[in-house]
């Protein structure tokens, strides 16, 4: 059955996913649910900001295998952070997709939407929806010139490897706020990751001087270099061996590599460690000497001084920052 009001869809979905409202750990602004002992473990919560935005977070164990579906009729823009691969979707006719972990963003275009999950495996992840009053009339009211956010979008679709991006997540994830100062600090990391993604798009089309037509195979093996650098993170794969996997000559793959994600091979691989990084720091109890080598660096000095790099704190003080939030 299609729906109009994706509010009203995610204060439904709990109840239809097995979930107990817990009132006393809700808010003005905030639903929290449990799940239902008989059905899993685990916890979900919603953030609503009428009219502009919904956060929610979730980290459960379903005991069943469950199959969700959806239809609804209403633009928004959903960008979220997984952290487990328990979960695919297929949307429409196309074919179920694996949910990865990192970030994935999606633009509603009103079609049927399947989603899956596995029994005893946990599901973890942040979405952030964003309603499209909220470009007609909080964006563009305040920035009249953010015109181009789908085609930003878009590109974000293609190129989810932002270490920046995942780092708010992080902040969105673990933050304490409560009542009308948590509406105020989630807004305002909204507008750092719009402002990073459409950073991102721009800085990306300026570099496309030349143009490469990319077929469907192309994009496929390019997909599949993609899954071999995630393979072989601790790596350093050589230009040849990437081009040698795309059936392409040296000059065209990275040509076409660029044009598709946005990046060199070598920095996409760069931020493909920083964003595991993140993940290592927090869940796992590994050494930073221990996580620097999983992730190819010689020590953990150098690893050290690129993460801080990126995103200005070490990685001791991230995870100790963290630590206790990320263990529930």
């Amino acid at each position: 059955m299609a729906i109009n009001d994706i509010i009203n869809y995610f204060l439904q979905a709990p109840k239809d996913m097995n979930f107990i409202s817990i009132p006393e750990c809700s808010t003005e602004f905030k639903k929290y649910y449990s799940m239902n002992p008989k059905f899993g473990k685990g916890y979900f919560s919603i953030l609503i900001s009428e009219g502009k935005f919904l956060i929610l977070n979730a980290n459960y164990t379903p005991n069943y295998h469950f199959e969700k579906i959806s239809e609804i009729k209403q633009d928004y823009i959903e960008i979220s952070k997984f952290y487990t691969t328990s979960s695919s979707y297929k949307v429409g006719k196309r074919n179920i997709k694996k949910v990865d972990k990192g970030i994935i963003c999606f633009i509603n275009t009103n079609k049927l939407v399947r989603v899956y999950c596995d029994k005893n495996r946990p599901i973890k992840f942040t979405k952030i929806i964003l309603l499209k009053e909220y470009f007609d009339e909080f964006l563009k009211g305040r920035y009249g010139s953010y015109k181009d956010f789908k085609n930003a979008f878009k590109y974000l679709s293609h190129n989810p490897s932002s270490p920046k991006l995942n780092f708010i997540f992080d902040q969105i994830r673990s933050s304490k706020a409560k009542g009308i100062p948590q509406i105020i600090y989630m807004e305002s990391k909204i507008l750092e990751i719009l402002s990073n993604v459409t950073h991102d798009h721009e800085e990306n089309f300026k570099k496309q001087h030349i143009p490469v037509k990319l077929t469907k195979t192309d994009k496929r093996l390019l997909k599949k270099c993609e899954k071999y650098l995630k393979d072989n993170i601790g790596n350093y794969p050589t230009t040849n061996e990437l081009s040698n996997i795309a059936k392409m000559s040296t000059s065209r793959f990275l040509l076409a590599f660029r044009q598709y994600f946005g990046t060199t091979p070598y920095k996409y691989l760069k931020n493909l460690r920083m964003n595991a990084s993140l993940t290592l720091l927090l869940n796992t109890e590994d050494s930073i000497s221990l996580i620097a080598k999983e992730l190819g660096y010689k020590n953990s000095g150098h690893f050290s001084g690129i993460f801080k790099s990126y995103y200005g704190i070490t990685p001791n003080k991230y995870r100790i920052g963290n630590y206790t939030f990320y263990k529930k």
